[in-house]
């Protein structure tokens, strides 16, 4: 997953869409549809974000 910088309303509509996707396992809207994560145990979730992370998808 990459995160985002600029502070542009599409880049915000973006971040949304990606946390929505990392909430449940599901790929992002620019990767190809696998959801493979969605059965693992420990993957990384909203929970793990660092303030960057969570600056970036517009949670802080």
């Amino acid at each position: 997953m990459y995160i985002l910088r600029a502070d542009v309303r599409e880049n915000l509509a973006y971040a949304k869409k990606v946390k929505a996707a990392l909430e449940t396992g599901a790929s992002p809207g620019d990767f190809p549809r696998e959801d493979y994560e969605k059965t693992w145990q420990d993957r990384f979730t909203v929970a793990d974000l660092n303030i960057h992370g969570k600056r970036a998808l517009g949670m802080a």
